[in-house]
């Protein structure tokens, strides 16, 4: 199991947009992903779950990834993360 952090940069938080992009990343993957905002969870394949954790401005994501190909989809997360922060 992985697990890592990332501050969101982007004014609007965790919008739909990128909401939206992490979704078809994790859903590229066997391996489980959640994504913890304060005491709420979500399932990172679950679009309206991702939203739901009202994520703004500022706010530590916490990233669980767990399963087979954990390392490939763990490097794919920091590279489009690392994409967002850059946008942001």
């Amino acid at each position: 199991m992985y697990r890592f952090e990332v501050v969101c940069r982007d004014a609007a938080g965790l919008h739909t947009r990128p909401a939206a992009r992490l979704v078809l990343l994790a859903r590229q993957y066997a391996a489980s992903i959640r994504v913890r905002a304060g005491e709420r969870s979500a399932d990172a394949r679950q679009l309206l779950a991702l939203m739901r954790l009202g994520v703004g401005r500022g706010d530590t994501l916490h990233i669980d990834v767990d399963g087979p190909d954990e390392t490939a989809a763990v490097s794919a997360l920091r590279a489009l993360f690392d994409e967002l922060d850059a946008l942001g």
